[in-house]
Order: C-alpha cells, then sequence, then structure tokens
C-alpha cells in the first residue's frame, strides 16, 4: 500500500510544490503525495518550475492548493517545510506523524542569478531530506521511523551566503504527543 504524504509550506508555491514533485519523480511508486499552502499564493513560482525541469520534472501545469482541501484526509505524514506552515498547521487530523523541516525562502532573494541558484539549492535539499525521510521509513519494520526523536537526516544544509549571515537548518518531528527538534549549523559556500 503507497504512503500518502502531505507538503504543507505557506504559499504553496515553491518549497512545498518542489517537495511534491520529487517525491513524485523519485519514489513515485511508494507514495501518493500531494502538497498544500497554509495561505495559497494563487500561483506556481516560475523558478520552481525551472529548477525541477531541470531535473526532469515538469510542474508547469501544477496549481496553488489550500491546506483546507486536504484537511479531512488522512496521511501517513504531513511534513512542513516552512516555519509560518508549522505555525499556522501545529496538527493535523488524521495524520499519523507530523515533521518540520525548516527550509528557507529561495524566492525571497532579490537578485535573478542568485535566486535561480537558491532554488536549485532549495530542490537539492529538499531531495535530499525526502530521500533520507523514505531510507528512514523503509528500514523499520512498519515503515515508520523508530521513536519519538527525529534524526539527522544527513542532507545538506541551506546555504546562505555572507552577505545573509549565517542560520539554522532545522527538522523536528510531532508524534504521539511529543516535538523534538533537530539542529545543524549551516556551512558557509565558499566565495
Amino acid at each position: 500500500m503507497k504512503k500518502r504524504i502531505l507538503f504543507l509550506c505557506t504559499g504553496n508555491a515553491a518549497r512545498s510544490q518542489m517537495a511534491e514533485a520529487l517525491a513524485r519523480l523519485d519514489h513515485g511508486g511508494a507514495v501518493e503525495v500531494v502538497s498544500a499552502g497554509s495561505r495559497p499564493s494563487g500561483g506556481v513560482h516560475p523558478d520552481a518550475v525551472v529548477v525541477l525541469a531541470e531535473i526532469g520534472s515538469d510542474i508547469a501545469g501544477a496549481r496553488s492548493k489550500s491546506a483546507a482541501e486536504y484537511r479531512d484526509q488522512s496521511f501517513d505524514a504531513v511534513i512542513t517545510v516552512c516555519d509560518a506552515a508549522a505555525r499556522d498547521c501545529p496538527t493535523w487530523p488524521g495524520a499519523k506523524r507530523i515533521l518540520h523541516w525548516s527550509i528557507e525562502d529561495p524566492s525571497f532573494e532579490p537578485d535573478p542569478a542568485r535566486r535561480i541558484e537558491r532554488f536549485r539549492q532549495t530542490r537539492d535539499d529538499l531531495r535530499g531530506l525526502i530521500a533520507a525521510f523514505f531510507t528512514e521509513a523503509a528500514a523499520t519494520p512498519e515503515g515508520e521511523p523508530k521513536g519519538q526523536k527525529a534524526r539527522d537526516t544527513g542532507a545538506k544544509p541551506h546555504r546562505r551566503d555572507a552577505a545573509m549571515g549565517s542560520g539554522r537548518h532545522r527538522n523536528s518531528e510531532r508524534s504521539g504527543g511529543r516535538s523534538t527538534s533537530l539542529r545543524r549549523t549551516r556551512r558557509r559556500r565558499s566565495p
């Protein structure tokens, strides 16, 4: 039976759209995946379309969807990929697990050349997190990670340049009424 996963971000314009497409591209036989936004933007960011096309995933026809469309559905995992969506949707009825991946919004970069690079990095970060999620799920008898605590996924942290300062990449999981968080220091890319 396929796992049902919902990826949530605020606008459902970039990060959750990319996560949905990547999960479908890399794990389509094992998952039924959808994405939505706590406050949908009404469109998909063109740079998300571009960076996914680079790896063979066409989301040009995707639409920004509201989390309300899925509120009454059951999911094996609901994964928020931005802090605002985690605050907007701290619980989810019918979710076996709720995870949070704190991924910065690449669309806030004002310089177009650097923005597309941020979209590529976000795509690659999400791909690593999704791969680790499926690896961990496959390693347990029931297909669910053991215990209550989140683990270091081994994915590369989202990179920021020196002008934007340093920050943190956070993963957390809420299951059985507990919430835990894992923090990793980000590494800066050499100039």
